[in-house]
């Protein structure tokens, strides 16, 4: 029953629809007042973007792609702006304009790909991703795409020899081995998955999603938080939260109440995500049957988990940041968005 909880939750994210529950660790860049006024047009389009404001940064490329029309760099970021601002059908009108470009044609029909996938048409994903790779064999994005979409069927031979392939041809294999890690959590092998997310960690030790995913694998496998893992208490805290968020996808709810409490006694400031879960959790009634098995927080010893159930949300990386969204809670599997252009 968890596998397949597991695996429905690996095929609705690697979709980019879950609002995940989770904290990254991350800290939400600040706008500069100085910096937006002295920018315009696609700087400032790319500042509003990187900031997840993609209507408005759409808008401000809309503008400039009229007084630049040949500029299909700008126009491909239109459509991305579309895309993740929640407008499907401008963004797949872009991207078809983009595709009849020439030297543009494989990341058009990643874009368009991108578009269908997200709008759950995984027939037209897999066209639109397949002749991307007809076009361009180098097209690494696109083989990481269908990958995924061999993941969504379970089609775990096939993914396998996707995955082989981005690795082969990829810029960034970091992004590659962290969704390859979540591939192994949708097979329920998180030790495996752990073993993967590690080595996209080596490839890239900033690739933060990597890194909170490697905290779930290893609290899915059943492996414990360390005592004292680091010295930086607001690291300490986003990962008692990780294994805290896991111990409650395991109904260890016990466990998860603990963990939740040394997170927000571990964080040097009020830790929002890990009071509002642990709150909810002691609103809720006793369960019939806790799973909790006498852990201890700071030392050691918690039952093994068999899944990870909610906690995966896939990276593409054609997307200039995360096709995920988060709010309260745990720190959720995420694939990782290259920086990178052409950039869930």
């Amino acid at each position: 029953m968890r596998f397949n909880l597991l695996a429905a939750a690996c095929a609705i994210t690697l979709l980019g629809a879950c609002t995940t529950t989770y904290d990254t660790g991350a800290v939400a860049p600040v706008e500069r007042i100085a910096d937006h006024l002295s920018a315009t047009g696609a700087d400032r389009a790319e500042m509003l973007a990187a900031n997840g404001n993609f209507g408005s940064a759409a808008v401000l490329y809309q503008a400039q792609v009229v007084e630049e029309p040949k500029n299909i760099e700008l126009k491909h970021k239109l459509a991305e702006a579309y895309r993740l601002g929640g407008n499907p059908a401008q963004a797949r009108a872009v991207f078809l304009e983009i595709a009849a470009v020439d030297g543009w044609q494989a990341r058009g029909l990643e874009g368009v790909g991108r578009v269908a996938m997200s709008s759950g048409d995984l027939s037209a994903a897999q066209q639109a991703f397949e002749s991307a790779t007809l076009s361009e064999p180098l097209a690494w994005r696109s083989w990481l795409a269908l990958a995924q979409l061999s993941d969504l069927e379970s089609s775990w031979a096939k993914a396998d020899e996707r995955y082989a392939i981005a690795l082969s041809v990829t810029t960034e294999p970091a992004v590659v081995y962290n969704n390859l890690g979540i591939s192994f959590m949708a097979r329920g092998n998180p030790e495996h998955a752990a073993t993967i997310f590690r080595e996209a960690l080596q490839k890239d030790p900033t690739l933060a999603k990597a890194r909170t995913n490697l905290d779930l694998a290893e609290a899915a496998a059943g492996r414990a938080l360390p005592a004292s893992d680091t010295a930086d208490s607001r690291e300490r805290a986003r990962r008692l939260n990780n294994f805290a968020y896991v111990a409650e996808i395991q109904d260890r709810r016990q466990d998860a109440i603990l963990l939740y409490e040394a997170a927000v006694q571990q964080h040097p400031a009020f830790y929002a995500k890990a009071f509002n879960r642990l709150s909810e959790l002691k609103r809720l009634p006793p369960p019939a049957e806790d799973k909790h098995d006498a852990m201890t927080v700071h030392s050691g010893a918690h039952p093994a988990g068999s899944s990870l159930s909610e906690a995966l949300t896939p990276e593409f990386s054609s997307a200039p940041v995360s096709d995920a969204a988060s709010s309260a809670g745990a720190d959720a599997m995420q694939t990782a968005t290259s920086e990178a252009e052409p950039q869930p």
